[in-house]
């Protein structure tokens, strides 16, 4: 290939120019198609969580592949127009930005260097590999003869992959069982809700933080020791739908996998209001949830995730802290931070009737809008209706206080790295802190849901069940999600209410009862013989043997089990934990008087005797003073910032006061290289009107010495 200098002012010969297409085609296929390839093969989730019709898959690989190498070749081609000399240069900055490309992904896959040796190594391979395409023969040759690779990645991707179910299966066609509709049935999973959070010092369900819990546990059995089966929700939510153990983790949660399921069962006599958030269980033809959204910008909104989803692979670590989660939920990534929609849009969409089909099935964004919507559209019907919810709640990103309202800068989980809590305690327990008040607003959602099915006659009649896929984990030094011996408890105990039709009189079993168990107890409260073979029994039955081993089966293959007896005491052992740090006694600040110097919190300034910090000041991302609203859906009460000077560093004991009053401890850590702050403040001590915020250091005998404010 002539270099950039040769045949100036000539235009570029086709050939020449189909070579460069074909280097393009194959460098592009390394950079991007085959990295997203590989992670999405082991992810095919992702697609099910969003609903991907084959034929969107087929797309996205496509443009994948073809897409990027025919823009760069676009651009070549125009400038070739022009100067063929300059097009030739402007192909060696590609083939540079490309192998650049190869070069991140290889560094992040060895190693965390700093970002200047992370810069230097990859600028080094870019242009490298650059200068010996440009003057070797041989590398040309070589990316001419791997012309045909990418074929062979989009062939082995839709064909030859886990999306291969996807893009070859045939829809699922349902077989409904053969019963007649009985009962309205309402069933809600709820999604990393351990048990343990509802839970006051007695062991019973908290009735004053979780009053509405508490008042269907008054009409329910409670099931005081359900577990899961798996700590995976693409796995946990079709144990619950299908009575079966997750033995075969290679399954992906559609109906084609599993086609056995409580849809199938009912579907042959009730009429199905099903709203999936991961899994795609029900099929198409009892089924028909869609986005709402056109082919294109369902594609886009895959490109946009996948672009968040691409960043994370290629970025110094660094870097990817300050990207969007891709942990959080299995898609809209860049949206999951705020609401986007107004109250009055809401209303109108909820009379309207087309919300729902607007709301992303997987997001974690509008999840409150998606259960409303949810309990707003079961009404009487003629046929008996199965209601069927699973919603990402009280599922991190915590966002949301008690009332409803959700709280400023509520996109970082200070202490969580890589989805494992690092070892500092204080971040740790304000994670538990956070989800515990998100906790309290499904509180809230649920008495709205009662409130509605009460108004319109269903309460009474109607089967409810409520239970989750499994727990979270908040150890310092542990995993968030990852089931491990350590945390088994806290993932394992999941809530299980059960209201049969017609119960007034509440019950609480002790005995251990599984998440398998669900289906068969459902089949059993409606008066059905479930026609096919399941794991699970009905706990409603007489001759019910309950488990003597907790079994957890492990997404890598395998499982971790331990005797009930073990983990009820070791679960207790935490509740106590709780307690200690969330005094339920404490109505008002149980949940905020926690963290370093507790004692300070509720106490007035002045009485103080506060001095000024020497070597400190602060920047407080919303700044020191804060105007609330009470009519903005948003509260500014998480309080966050840099420190800076001579004394700044992690480890540093500090104290939040709002208008001169103490509200909160906590204690300053490293965030993205900096000395910063985190905490939460309660909602009652931001009344309508603007509000001074500051900012103390505490001494080892709790003295107070102000922070002044930074630039």
């Amino acid at each position: 290939m002539p270099g950039p200098a040769s045949d100036r002012g000539r235009t570029r010969p086709v050939r020449e120019l189909g070579f460069a297409g074909i280097h393009l085609l194959v460098l592009s296929s390394f950079a991007l198609a085959q990295p997203l390839f590989s992670l999405l093969s082991e992810n095919v989730v992702f697609f099910a969580a969003r609903g991907s019709s084959r034929w969107e898959i087929v797309a996205f690989a496509l443009g994948v592949v073809l897409v990027p190498p025919l823009l760069l070749l676009a651009v070549e081609a125009l400038v070739g127009l022009v100067h063929r000399g300059a097009a030739a240069g402007l192909h060696l900055i590609f083939v540079g930005l490309l192998a650049g490309l190869v070069a991140m992904q290889a560094v992040n896959r060895i190693g965390d260097p700093p970002r200047s040796v992370f810069a230097v190594v990859v600028v080094g391979v870019a242009a490298g590999i650059a200068f010996a395409y440009a003057r070797l023969d041989a590398i040309r040759s070589v990316l001419t003869v791997l012309g045909p690779a990418p074929l062979l990645f989009l062939g082995l991707f839709l064909f030859g992959s886990p999306v291969a179910k996807l893009t070859l299966a045939e829809d699922a066609q349902a077989r409904p069982a053969d019963v007649q509709g009985r009962a309205p049935v309402v069933m809600v999973v709820f999604d990393e809700f351990p048990s343990l959070s509802l839970l006051d010092r007695s062991g019973r369900i908290d009735p004053v933080r979780y009053p509405n819990f508490a008042a269907l546990a008054g009409d329910a059995t409670w099931f005081r020791n359900a577990t899961t089966v798996q700590g995976n929700t693409s796995l946990a939510v079709p144990a619950i739908l299908t009575g079966l153990y997750p033995r075969d983790v290679s399954k992906i949660p559609i109906a084609s996998d599993y086609p056995r399921n409580l849809f199938t069962l009912l579907g042959g006599g009730y009429r199905l209001n099903v709203t999936e958030s991961v899994t795609r269980l029900c099929p198409g033809s009892l089924c028909s949830e869609s986005s709402g959204e056109g082919f294109p910008a369902r594609l886009e909104s895959l490109a946009s995730d996948l672009s968040v989803v691409y960043l994370h692979m290629v970025l110094p670590s660094d870097l990817r802290d300050r990207l969007p989660s891709v942990t959080a939920t299995w898609g809209d990534f860049r949206g999951g931070g705020g609401r986007t929609r107004r109250e009055e849009d809401v209303r109108h969409g909820l009379e309207r009737g087309f919300l729902q089909k607007r709301l992303f099935p997987g997001s974690v964004r509008d999840r409150d809008l998606r259960f409303r919507v949810f309990a707003d559209s079961i009404r009487p019907s003629r046929k008996p209706e199965l209601s069927f919810l699973h919603v990402l709640l009280p599922h991190y990103g915590w966002v949301y206080l008690p009332s409803g309202k959700r709280y400023a800068n509520a996109a970082t989980i200070a202490g969580l790295v890589d989805d494992s809590w690092t070892d500092d305690e204080v971040l740790a327990d304000q994670g538990w802190q956070r989800h515990l008040l998100q906790v309290g607003f499904v509180d809230t959602l649920l008495g709205e849901l009662v409130q509605s099915l009460r108004r319109r006659g269903l309460y009474d009649r109607s089967l409810i069940v409520l239970t989750a896929d499994h727990g979270v984990s908040f150890r310092p030094g542990g995993p968030r999600r990852v089931t491990t011996a350590e945390n088994l408890p806290d993932l394992a105990f999941v809530p299980l209410l059960v209201k049969a039709p017609g119960q007034t009189a509440g019950q609480v079993v002790d005995e251990h009862v599984q998440t398998v168990d669900i289906l068969p107890t459902v089949a059993d409260a409606l008066g059905i013989s479930l026609p096919w073979r399941v794991d699970g029994q009905s706990a409603l039955d007489r001759s019910f043997h309950p488990t003597a081993l907790v079994q957890i089966y492990k997404t890598s293959g395998g499982s971790l089990a331990e005797r009930v007896s073990s983990l009820e005491r070791r679960r207790d052992e935490l509740l106590e934990q709780k307690i200690s740090l969330f005094d339920d006694r404490d109505r008002g600040e149980g949940l905020y008087r926690f963290g370093p110097h507790r004692e300070l919190v509720g106490r007035q300034v002045p009485s103080l005797d506060a001095g000024l910090a020497d070597g400190l000041t602060v920047d407080l991302d919303l700044g020191d003073r804060i105007r609330v609203d009470p009519e903005s859906g948003t509260m500014p009460a998480r309080i966050t910032g840099r420190l800076s000077g001579e004394a700044a560093g992690p480890g540093l004991d500090l104290a939040v006061s709002v208008d001169g009053r103490v509200e909160a401890v906590t204690r300053s850590y490293v965030f993205q290289g900096d000395p910063a702050l985190s905490a939460l403040v309660p909602e009652a001590s931001l009344s309508a009107g603007v509000h001074r915020i500051e900012i103390f250091q505490v001494d080892a005998s709790g003295r107070l010495f102000r922070i002044p404010p930074g630039r």
